[in-house]
């Protein structure tokens, strides 16, 4: 999907960002920040919203971007 391209180009361009996967269709985006480093959620936020997009929740989970991805892939 072109929108979600969008967002995963956005946050390519953030210094501490390893991964990212989007799924528009399940309204959930995961990050994964670089070891040992943070990612701002006003940062994150902001990136969302400039996109179109409302956010909702910001969680930190121990997962993977790779193991999110599957798991969502797999549904």
């Amino acid at each position: 999907a072109f929108c979600a391209q969008g967002i995963e180009k956005s946050f390519g361009s953030v210094e501490h960002v390893k991964d990212i996967f989007v799924s528009l269709e399940n309204y959930f985006v995961a990050i994964e920040s670089k070891d040992g480093k943070s990612i701002d959620e006003k940062q994150i936020r902001n990136i969302i919203t400039d996109a179109g997009y409302d956010v909702q929740k910001i969680e930190v989970v121990s997962d993977s971007v790779s193991v999110i991805r599957e798991k969502y892939e797999a549904k």
